[in-house]
Parts: C-alpha cells; structure tokens; sequence
C-alpha cells in the first residue's frame, strides 16, 4: 500500500495517525502530530491560512512566519511553490500541527526553494490556522423567464449586522387605541448578524418560474409582487426554490426586517424606508391609483433595497408577539406582516408599524420578500 504524504509517494508502508508518537515510515521519513485540531477537516478548494516554519535537522531555520502580519495562505489542490504541500493539508483539523521530516532523496525535488541544500534533511512544521471555504455559487437559473426578467425577488442585497433601537414612541395614529398603538411599537434594543435580504419583492414571474402558476389577483403583470399567497404557500414555494437552486432562501425575521428597512448601519433615520417624504418612497393610498405597481419604481433606501414601505404588506418569519417593553403584553394568533400597502394611509407604511394575519390568510395585499 502506497502512502502519500505532502504528495510525495513513500512506498508500502504504515502511518499510525497519532498525537502522542512518531512514526517511521519506509525510506526513513517521519510524521508526526504535534497538536490534535477540531472542527471540519480541509478538503480540496479550500484556502488554507497557515504557519510555516521549515529548518535544517540541527534546528537552524530557514524560513518561518512567526511575526508575520499576513500569514501564508494555500490553495488546496491548486499551484504551489512547493508541490505536495497543499495535499499534505488534506484531512487535517483547524488548530493541528504537524511536522514532517525530509530526507535528502526527497529534498532534490526540483520544486522545493533554491535555497535549500540538496543533500540536507529538512524538518517542515505546519499549523492550520483557519480554513475558509469555498462560497458555493447560486446555479444559473435555466428557464427562459429568468432570463427576460429585468427586476427579481431573488437579487440579494448584503445586510452588516449591528444593534439598533426597533420601534419608537411617536404615538402616531395608524388605527386602534392609542394604549394599544404605544405599547405594540414601544422602542426597545435589538440585535442582528449579517444576513441578505431581497432587493426586490417576489414578483409573479419568480412565482410562475418555480410553482407554474400565477395566484395573484391581476395578472399579466411579471414584475409586480406576487400576491394572495399565505404564510404556508410562501413556505411551499422557498422549499422548491431551494431544491432547483440549492439555496438556503428563507423569510425574513421581524428584526431583520425593520433592520433592514431603515437602512442598517447606513440608517439616517426617515420615518420610511429610503426618505421622509412618503411619495418618494413608497405606494400607499394617495399615489397608488389603487393597485400595486411593479417593483423598483421609486426611490430606494439606505443600503439599495427597494418598497419596503408600501406596494404590499409583506410576511415575516415569526409569529406577533408583544416586545420586551410592551406593558399590555397582547399576543396575536397570527405571523408577523411589514411594509403596509397601496391601499393604507401613510402612517401604515413606517419603519416600525406592525401588523399580523393568520398563516393561512391570502390577501391581494399581500406578499413577501425573501431573505438567507
């Protein structure tokens, strides 16, 4: 059985992968694992980031990393200055260390440095110091209308994660009692990571390319939002996405949402997504003629994303519950649903009004945007 090692082919012989012993192998190399890694092992295409340190068998050492700001990164499976030493990274651990000790007959290799003595035994330590792998690209969607499609709910938009105050306590009037209105958008902290998030709602053509048909109410429309889809259907439709794509699609949170919303960490503070004035920004009952537009019309927000204030209302992932600061502490049987619509008044169409439907509702004010 032939052993590889680095990518040096040493013949029959026996490697025992331990910690705790060296071990020799056929033509007088040894192996060794000076520290045991955790976690996913390095497999090929993956950029390694490491620390080297190569040295004479008296200990004199010809090149290492030790104080270096940028550490040596190695493309596994790709080219090398020296050959082999990316493959010898296969199977090992972020965290391990491994040394390896050459002998003269394999330091001839003409890829090894010039300034390596050709009749010197080399020891080679190397540490795994982080793995990155790989971002799987989205596959390329075959159908033709996608490819037709100027404007898609599947365009991402990158979200910086940070903490923010969601809510407020302006006491507009956006319908209901006034106690209730203060209490279900009072401020409060809130967190978020990093996420994506749609530039764009589902339009009808997203929904037909993946489901085959076209539930909203006016139709011939390819870039308008998709509507009259619940909570389940949308669910439904992200798990068919995903298979055809191998995507991890999802909705939104509610706290990504509004996050997202009023511009992330770019947030200048406007009462609705992109600006002040709600004519710039948003379809609601005064500009709206009365039925939902196309996607991408008016202005954007702060980070790119368009008609998160108005068009139509928009499901979220969880289900209405009170915030943390909400004294009344109402609990609605139904998930969450941002943005308003073009059929609401202006104060329906703020950052941070809420508002909730059962999960099997179907409305033709209402649709989604995707998130991952």
């Amino acid at each position: 059985m032939a052993i590889v090692i680095f990518g040096i082919n040493f013949g029959c012989c026996i490697i025992e992968n331990s910690s705790t012993k060296k071990t020799p192998l056929a033509s007088g190399l040894k192996h060794e694992i000076l520290k045991v890694g955790h976690g996913e092992a390095v497999v090929e295409g993956d950029e390694v980031i490491v620390h080297e340190t190569m040295r004479y068998l008296d200990g004199t050492e010809l090149y290492s990393t030790k104080g270096m700001d940028n550490l040596p990164k190695i493309l596994v499976g790709g080219n090398q200055a020296i050959e082999g030493v990316d493959q010898g990274l296969r199977g090992m651990l972020p965290g391990e260390i491994r040394k390896l000790i050459v002998p003269p007959s394999l330091s001839k290799r003409k890829q090894y440095p010039k300034f390596l003595s050709p009749d010197s035994i080399l020891v080679y330590e190397i540490e795994v110091v982080k793995i990155i792998k790989p971002i799987k690209e989205s596959k390329k969607p075959e159908n033709k209308i996608r490819q037709d499609i100027a404007k898609s709910g599947f365009e991402m938009v990158f979200v910086k994660g940070g903490n923010y105050i969601m809510g407020g306590n302006d006491q507009i009037d956006d319908g209901g009692p006034l106690e209730m209105r203060v209490a279900d958008e009072c401020p409060h902290p809130a967190n978020v990571d990093d996420f994506y998030i749609a530039k764009y709602e589902v339009t009808q053509s997203d929904w037909v390319e993946i489901m085959g048909s076209n539930p909203s109410n006016i139709k011939d429309c390819d870039d308008c939002p998709v509507v009259q889809v619940s909570w389940e259907d949308v669910q439904e439709f992200i798990q068919k996405l995903n298979d055809k794509y191998d995507e991890a699609f999802r909705l939104p949170n509610e706290e990504e949402w509004e996050y997202a919303a009023r511009g992330g960490t770019k947030s200048r503070g406007f009462l609705y997504s992109g600006g002040n004035d709600v004519d710039e920004v948003a379809w609601f009952e005064n500009n709206s003629t009365g039925t939902s537009h196309p996607v991408g019309m008016l202005k954007p927000n702060e980070i790119g994303i368009y008609d998160m204030s108005g068009n139509i209302w928009e499901w979220c992932s969880d289900p209405k519950i009170p915030y943390p600061c909400d004294d009344l502490g109402k609990v609605f049987e139904s998930k969450v649903l941002r943005g308003g619509t073009y059929r609401n008044r202006a104060t329906s169409v703020r950052v941070r009004d809420r508002n909730g439907r059962e999960s099997s509702m179907r409305l033709p004010t209402l649709g989604f945007r995707l998130a991952k």
